[in-house]
């Protein structure tokens, strides 16, 4: 009877055991509220639904996401804009949120840097993680930019996401290949999902282009009128030296010649006239 009771305790130990090992606890990521999220699985998921049968979000963490997600300026390019949404689901797979995975593949990030060098992105300091820009934002940067202030090239890294050291054990967030989208065209204006929001994100945009190619040129503005400056001082100076130079005796004589020389000249138009 005691040998019974001591196989069922240890069944019942090994079996905690294992079900602790595979819900795990849930670090947040990006910022998503899903730190007292329980790993496991979920029944359904607004957004990031792909990962509902090993999820560490809940309705509320995937929500966020995908307000997130929906926010971002609509001129972001498309191959960009699918990058994101994978990168932006993160915090709701188990393996990575769990730690399970030492990271992203540096493949897949470095394919997000690339289609994504010509985006924007904001941050609330110069080491806070990079956030997609929204209408909202009021500082933005392209990435190409950033990366060139940065000590990383990395944008998974920009982002506050976990990079694996190699490619042979990570997490290739493969499972989300597609930027989200409103469920029905009841929103209001100016929500993430409307067509006036989108062009209000639209018209912010091309405002924020604008802005930046004027500052550039604005920029360039000082150094070129000081190169005018300088060309027309060095013109000046040649002319006075060459006006002020002594003429050699050759000179004189070819220029008394030339004078008296078309002075006789119209002498004799002048008789032939007359005759």
């Amino acid at each position: 009877m005691d040998r019974i009771l001591v196989a069922l305790v240890c069944t019942v130990l090994m079996a905690c055991g294992t079900a602790a090992s595979n819900s795990g606890s849930c670090r947040p990521l990006l910022g998503a509220p899903t730190a007292s999220v329980v790993r496991g699985p979920v029944t359904s998921l607004p957004f990031c639904w792909e990962y509902a049968a090993d999820s560490c979000c809940d309705a509320e963490a995937a929500a966020a996401l995908r307000l997130r997600a929906m926010s971002m300026l609509p001129d972001t390019p498309p191959a960009c804009t699918s990058m994101l949404a994978r990168l932006i689901c993160t915090p709701c797979a188990g393996p990575l949120a769990a730690g399970d995975s030492p990271g992203l593949c540096p493949a897949l990030c470095s394919e997000a840097t690339r289609a994504c060098v010509d985006a924007f992105f904001t941050a609330t300091s110069a080491v806070a993680p990079l956030v997609p820009c929204s209408s909202s934002s009021i500082i933005c940067s392209s990435l190409d930019d950033i990366l060139a202030s940065r000590s990383t090239d990395n944008l998974c890294e920009l982002m506050g996401l976990p990079l694996a050291p190699s490619d042979d054990d990570c997490f290739d967030a493969t499972t989300i290949a597609h930027a989200p989208s409103s469920d029905d065209g009841s929103k209001p204006a100016g929500s993430p999902g409307s067509s006036a929001g989108a062009r209000a994100r639209a018209r912010a945009s091309r405002s924020y282009r604008g802005w930046r190619k004027w500052l550039k040129w604005a920029n360039l503005a000082p150094l070129l009128s000081a190169i005018a400056v300088i060309a027309l001082g060095v013109g000046f100076w040649r002319w006075r030296k060459a006006a002020a130079r002594p003429l050699s005796a050759k000179e004189i004589r070819a220029k008394r010649a030339s004078f008296y020389g078309a002075k006789g000249k119209g002498k004799g138009k002048g008789k032939g006239k007359g005759r």
